[in-house]
């Protein structure tokens, strides 16, 4: 008797730490949209630095003064950008709404060169982390920036927008570097785009993709998927 007593004692007790264990904890789930299109929020990405030898002069313009060619985005097929720009600025990549202006500085003594890669996000600085006051900028595809000697380069990057309905901007909105994007429909989309040429002339195409993913929500088609690898 005394035994089987202890024998309950013992399976109580083991039940009881049993019983007791805590539950798992549940992942939060991501929300992939946030931030594209007029989804709410800061776009979900992974923090971006520069390079430690390389700053910024002065501040990314999103435009340039009194150069602003007005375009109706419901209608506008193109040619991108719709900025006139001075000789200075050395263009890199394809965009469309989103242009920016950046001088890049470094102070090496010899010529430098460092990569912008494809999937990088740039937000407008009055952008307060819920609703942008003007387009988010996405660049499609990584770019190599040249820097002479001890120099400065004045770079035009032209992104692709990521929120339809909003400003697209101008000289006197500034933006700054963002995350790069996890947003997996616009992972798809960069990955085919990575081994392609700068799509020079299917800016609008493919602008109207990246809004088929933002701003109506929806996955890439077979026929999109067909149309981006038949790029050269």
């Amino acid at each position: 008797m005394l035994l089987l007593a202890i024998a309950f004692i013992f399976n109580a007790c083991k039940k009881e730490s049993v019983d007791q264990k805590p539950l798992p904890e549940e992942k939060p789930t991501i929300n992939y949209n946030q931030g594209l299109g007029n989804n709410p929020g800061y776009p979900v990405g992974l923090p971006y630095s520069l390079p430690s030898n390389i700053e910024i002069k002065g501040e990314i313009q999103g435009g340039m003064p009194g150069r602003l060619v007005q375009i109706d985005k419901t209608s506008y097929t193109g040619p991108f950008p719709g900025f006139e720009q001075s000789r200075n600025w050395v263009t890199y990549g394809t965009g469309t709404y989103v242009n920016l202006y950046v001088k890049f500085f470094s102070p090496f003594a010899n010529a430098t060169s460092f990569a912008l890669p494809g999937g990088l996000i740039f937000c407008d600085t009055q952008d307060n982390d819920s609703v942008p006051l003007f387009q988010r900028g996405l660049l499609l595809q990584t770019v190599t920036i040249n820097i002479p000697a001890m120099d400065t380069a004045f770079v035009h990057l032209p992104c692709y927008c990521l929120n339809k309905t909003f400003p697209i901007p101008n000289f006197d909105v500034v933006y700054y570097i963002g995350p790069i994007t996890m947003n997996p429909q616009l992972n798809q989309l960069i990955s085919i785009m990575s081994t392609k040429q700068y799509p020079i002339g299917e800016e609008s195409t493919l602008q109207g993709i990246i809004w088929h993913i933002t701003d109506d929500g929806l996955n890439l088609t077979s026929a999109e998927i067909q149309y981006l690898n038949s790029l050269p």
